[in-house]
């Protein structure tokens, strides 16, 4: 078992930056649209923020990332590993066919840090942009007095994968502004067979390798406040909600310390064996110390087993050293553990007790019998912006029949990124539900890849979605759950055949808490689920109509780090 969520984060975090980089560049897209730009774009967003509509530019949490605005960074309030997979079933139809697809792999792994004073830095690897597609038309051409029936296969791989660094920071009480600067490189590859069905004419195949690497930075900005609801309501009504509040509280404490008593009486065992191996240590060390005496009568003709005794001791005392420490260490761990409970159990009871004489005196007629109750809800708008940039790369294009191989295109050039920009916000009631919603413009007609524009559109995307959790702090898991739901537009920026390209969708998910949430144990882990259906294009002017499944599954691991002890 580890020691702790630290440890865990630790080597999940390890595990996650040096094995999944050889995998980041998988493909994730399987269409004939990710043809044009760079490919389909990755969302940025993560499970958490997939399952509601992919929204982020507004909005925020202190225990997950949200990678959509960099600003809201500055509002971790614990470290937090997150990492995510992907799955999709697509089904395109088209006048004349259908046929069906799936894949699934990674999806992207991000490790934020906090110093819970304004200030959050993030850094991760996911994809970028993904092309991926396979295409078979078949048609005839006017060769040697005759029509020559033949076969076109259009098929492509790869795309773009990222490493992604970031960081937010308050600046003012209310303001927050935020930077990500990514690294983005890979490969696509892209090939066109021609078969023909008379053998006397060879295949011709045209294969194109790019190779694209550059920065591409995005700000970040968001401005929150507070808004307080007054509403008259019974006092007693309050008290006796405060009372139950309190009594699920002191439950959650019990069973933190009946756990915590079980890890005691297991550790009990390993520290009577540490403390035996401790006294065995002493002993031989005791042992070794007599021999050495022994042979320092003699220092010149005993140098050897001299200096060999000194080093065996010098481990001894470093073992036993590193023993106590280890269990001083426990011991201390399991004692503040202990007293924080005691302390807050006891808050906790005063507290009742308080309310309790109030609901006397109320029912006395010594008290009002109503109060103003105010309801507190977060507000915050955010803004994000990219602007345009370059990614520079080379492009290697060759013919092959199969008699002749040669090299059509060979050279350097670059891609040409347009600018983004979008307006989101948010509402939050702590602990209970959030709603946000997201504009974004990407002005795909400024982009240029190797001099070619592809007459690609100005699209505009609308994203809407919210979270419920019925009570955070309840003994019943279920009512632990957080509840999402969210819907998307993405706004044509392509035309094929006088058709705009767009896609609708809607999504769903579920927030699974790991282990239960107390005052002395700040545990928001969850694991996150998402689905969603969109679907995209059109089967007019003989087009085709996506309808795609994704599956997210996430983890999203939270610990509290770099928080000086005040009791050692």
């Amino acid at each position: 078992m580890f020691k702790s969520l630290k440890t865990l984060l630790i080597l999940l975090a390890a595990l996650a930056f040096t094995g999944i980089g050889s995998v980041a560049v998988a493909q994730i897209t399987l269409s004939p649209y990710s043809r044009y730009g760079l490919g389909d774009p990755i969302s940025p967003s993560s499970t958490r923020n997939f399952s509601m509509g992919s929204i982020g530019i507004g909005s925020f949490d202190g225990t997950t990332i949200n990678r959509i605005n960099p600003a809201s960074y500055a509002d971790l309030r614990l470290t937090t590993l997150d990492f995510s997979g992907y799955g999709q079933y697509s089904r395109q139809k088209s006048s004349k066919t259908e046929a069906a697809f799936g894949n699934a792999g990674f999806h992207n792994v991000s490790f934020g840090f906090s110093n819970k004073k304004g200030f959050g830095l993030v850094m991760g690897l996911a994809p970028y942009s993904s092309v991926g597609y396979n295409v078979v038309l078949q048609d005839s051409i006017f060769a040697d007095t005759a029509f020559k029936a033949y076969t076109e296969t259009y098929t492509a791989d790869g795309g773009l994968s990222q490493f992604y660094i970031g960081a937010g920071v308050r600046v003012l009480r209310h303001f927050n502004v935020g930077l990500n600067l990514t690294y983005a490189f890979g490969t696509t590859n892209t090939r066109t067979t021609t078969d023909f069905t008379d053998n006397v004419l060879v295949p011709v195949n045209i294969n194109q390798t790019v190779s694209l690497s550059g920065f591409i930075p995005q700000t970040g900005i968001q401005y929150g406040d507070t808004i307080r609801i007054n509403k008259e309501v019974e006092r007693i009504k309050v008290i006796e909600e405060e009372l139950k509040r309190l009594d699920g509280e002191l439950a959650l404490l019990d069973k933190e310390e009946s756990s915590l008593n079980n890890d005691n009486q297991k550790a009990a065992t390993w520290t009577e064996k540490a403390n035996a191996e401790v006294k065995a240590i002493e002993d031989e060390k005791a042992s070794l110390d007599s021999e050495l005496k022994g042979l320092l009568n003699d220092e010149v003709g005993n140098e050897k087993a001299i200096s060999k005794i000194q080093e065996k001791s010098f481990r001894l005392e470093k073992k036993r050293k590193a023993l106590q420490q280890d269990i001083k260490a426990r011991n201390r761990e399991s004692v503040e553990a202990l007293a924080r409970i005691g302390s807050r159990r006891q808050k906790i009871k005063d507290r009742q007790a308080a309310l309790a004489r109030e609901a006397e005196e109320v029912k006395a007629g010594r008290k009002p019998a109503t109060e103003i109750k105010k309801k507190t809800l977060l507000v915050r708008g955010g803004a994000t912006f990219e602007p345009g940039s370059s990614i520079n790369g080379e492009i290697l294009r060759t013919y092959d029949n199969t008699l002749i191989t040669d090299t059509l295109t060979s050279g350097e050039g670059s891609v040409r990124l347009p600018m983004k920009y979008g307006l989101g916000f948010s509402i939050v009631r702590p602990g209970r539900w959030s709603f946000g919603a997201d504009a974004s413009v990407h002005d795909w007609t400024k982009f240029d890849y190797f001099g070619d524009n592809q007459g690609l559109l100005r699209a505009v995307n609308f994203n809407a979605g919210g979270e419920w959790i019925p009570d955070l702090l309840s003994k019943k898991y279920g009512n632990r759950i957080a509840y999402r739901a969210g819907v998307y537009h993405h706004g044509a920026f392509m035309k094929l055949n006088d058709q705009s390209i767009t896609e609708n969708g809607v999504t769903f998910g579920v927030g699974l808490p790991i282990g239960f949430i107390s005052a002395t144990a700040q545990n928001f882990s969850r694991i996150n689920l998402g689905v969603g259906i969109g679907r995209r294009g059109t089967m007019d002017g003989n087009l085709l109509e996506e309808t795609t499944f994704h599956f997210r599954l996430g983890v999203n691991l939270n610990d509290i780090w770099f928080i000086k002890r005040r009791i050692d």
